[in-house]
């Protein structure tokens, strides 16, 4: 039994069950024997003092426990801290039994333990032993707990969540179950399949199992050497000499392009953009110190700019853009030939073909970004550009109730209602049945919300015709506080009550010119 006892404290088993808590504590004088005798401590070793000090202390039976922990519930507070010290002593055979577990990740068994103490104290303090309960049962995942995250602090110089390393853990040990079963190491397709994790995760945990070292380490046998790795890691960011000259012939070809890309601008346009970007300036300029410069305003400076740029960038433009060059061969080996072609302007093949950002598809290098129309509203639709106040607005631009819009597109009401509340989001289907719509009445759109009505004109329109406020508003089925409201310009008329104020004035002026006639 004791050799069993043995087996258990040093191998990797899981204790939470039970029996094997029982086992442990049952055998804690005949380990404390096998430890004593033991010829690998040494004469002055702290730790077997230790040993020495908590063997007169046995584990405690359920009566002691109910008993001892009774009183650090309502006892005085001597009497609670005396309490906890009974049970901390009493229950340090299975903090060492559960250390020895740990041993050779990074501490010392004595610092196992220590942190062992550390979890034992928490689940003091949080134990409830009116359940009835072992309190082993309940410790020693505190106790498990309080080691694990010592042993994490003291292995990574950088800190990560817990539950990473856990993941790392439940790895590594099927893992080995894998290795011991095939006896070779196990490939990343079989631990997917045995742990469930995707590749990419598996991959991202096995980064965390590289060791980690501070590039201040000093490295050297003698002392007098300061060397440290930081100095022995080359730097990647450091350009060759090779890399630097590259760099300066391609600035200069590059340099020269721009130059000829614009000689094709009109004089204005081309000062303009060397003083934006600082292309033979010290600096660049802002749009208010360009346009003191050329004596125009600052938005006309701003619309030179946006217009030139959208050309520089249309493809079927054939603007110049720059190829970097290798280094130039020596004059001696160098051909006529050779140079020609290294001074020739590369320019874009409006016949190229160019890939859509929405389905990668082939389309013509001419075609600004999507390939069609679906994949542009795709970019809409996943913007959300399209809002409660949008669909509102045209709705009423084009006169139609809330009912005949679900009408058109084929929905309830209330979904229409959910839209403009900005409550609910449209389909993809029924965004294209919103934009072929409002594309279709476009014009019509446009012109509604082009002239609006101030109160100004209804307040002009309304004197004209001879019409009171109460009047307006009992021919609107609105009340007289809303007239008012539009007149004052407090908020104004929503597109459908604007052309309910065109087709009502309309009719009395008919009326009115009509009447004219007559007499």
């Amino acid at each position: 039994m004791l050799n069993e006892l043995i087996e258990m404290a040093e191998s990797e088993q899981e204790f939470e069950s039970k029996d094997n808590i029982e086992l442990l504590l049952a055998h804690d004088y005949d380990y404390y024997e096998v430890t004593k005798a033991s010829s690998s401590w040494d004469e002055y070793n702290g730790f077997k003092t230790y040993l020495r000090q908590i063997s007169p202390y046995s584990p405690l039976n359920r009566e002691q426990e109910q008993h001892l922990f009774g009183i650090f519930t309502r006892g005085t507070p001597r009497e609670k801290i005396e309490a906890r010290d009974r049970v901390i002593l009493s229950n340090q055979w299975l903090i060492i039994s559960i250390a020895r577990r740990f041993r050779g990740r990074g501490l010392d068994l004595e610092d196992l333990v220590q942190e062992g103490n550390l979890g034992l104290i928490v689940a003091i303090e949080k134990f409830d032993y009116t359940r009835g309960f072992k309190f082993s049962t309940y410790a020693i995942h505190w106790i498990k707990q309080a080691i694990r995250r010592a042993l994490y602090k003291n292995k990574y110089t950088v800190r990560r969540p817990e539950y990473l390393y856990s993941q790392v853990n439940a790895l590594l040990r099927t893992r080995d179950r894998i290795r011991e079963f095939t006896g070779q190491e196990p490939s990343i397709s079989e631990l997917v399949e045995a742990t469930g994790m995707s590749r990419a995760k598996i991959e991202q945990l096995y980064l965390l199992t590289q060791i980690e070292i501070s590039l201040d380490k000093e490295i050297g046998d003698s002392d007098d050497k300061t060397n440290t790795i930081a100095d022995l890691v080359p730097d990647d960011k450091m350009a060759t000499p090779a890399e630097i000259v590259s760099e300066k012939v391609f600035n200069e070809q590059f340099a020269q392009l721009i130059d000829k890309s614009l000689e094709t601008l009109k004089p204005v346009e081309a000062d303009v953009i060397r003083r934006r970007f600082g292309i033979g300036y010290d600096r660049q300029q802002t749009l208010e110190t360009i346009g003191k410069a050329h004596r125009i305003s600052r938005e006309r400076i701003r619309q030179i700019e946006s217009k030139v740029l959208r050309e520089l960038r249309h493809p079927s433009k054939g603007i110049p853009h720059p190829v970097k060059l290798g280094l130039d061969e020596p004059e001696s080996e160098a051909s006529e030939e050779k140079k020609q072609e290294q001074s020739e302007i590369v320019t874009i093949n409006p016949n190229s073909y160019e890939r859509c950002v929405v389905c990668n598809r082939k389309m013509p290098s001419d075609a600004w970004k999507y390939c069609s129309d679906l994949c542009r509203r795709k970019v809409i639709y996943e913007k959300g550009k399209i809002s409660g106040g949008y669909i509102r607005q045209r709705r009423e631009a084009l006169g139609l109730y809330q009912q005949e819009l679900a009408g058109k597109i084929g929905v309830h009401i209330s979904t229409v209602r959910l839209w403009e509340a900005n409550k609910e989001k449209p389909t993809f289907d029924n965004f294209n049945k919103l934009f072929d719509l409002f594309n279709k009445h476009q014009q019509q759109i446009h012109q509604s919300m082009s002239r609006k009505i101030t109160g100004a004109y209804i307040k002009k329109q309304r004197e004209i015709y001879g019409l009171m406020q109460q009047d307006l508003a009992e021919r609107l089925g609105l009340t007289k506080e809303t007239i008012s409201s539009w007149e004052r310009n407090v908020y104004a008329p929503d597109l459908r009550n604007q052309q309910r104020l065109r087709k009502l004035f309309a009719e009395l002026a008919n009326v009115k010119g009509n009447v004219k006639r007559n007499t």
